[in-house]
């Protein structure tokens, strides 16, 4: 809806208020705000996921990889790293044998060259 010539000059009061949204149901309001969300939490979660896997993966190959292949394959990359890329075995292992055996919960002991 254009706002008509003279109503920028000397408003009327049959100018519209062009201080009152547009919008003339909440449908597209959301309509245009939808694709801005949807980025938002695709960037989000993007960040999430790339940062997880910077954290927690011991190798710097696997970590780089996992992190390149989110990055590049939008909407895809992090909910296949979240399917595929977080190990859930190792922690459920330690959380059974801790219950258990508390003692078989601990790391092993670190060997040096002199032990």
């Amino acid at each position: 809806m254009a706002i008509p010539p003279g109503c920028l000059i000397r408003p009327t009061p049959n100018c519209p208020d062009p201080f009152v949204p547009r919008h003339a149901s909440k449908m597209s309001f959301f309509a245009d705000i939808w694709p801005i969300a949807l980025a938002a939490i695709q960037f989000g979660a993007m960040l999430g996921a790339a940062g997880h896997a910077m954290l927690t993966k011991s190798d710097v190959r696997s970590a780089a990889g996992w992190v390149g292949f989110i990055l590049l394959v939008p909407f895809l990359g992090w909910l296949i790293y979240l399917l595929m890329g977080v190990n859930r075995i190792r922690p459920r292992i330690a959380w059974r044998t801790a219950r258990y055996d508390p003692a078989a919960a601990k790391a092993p002991p670190i060997r040096t060259a002199l032990s």
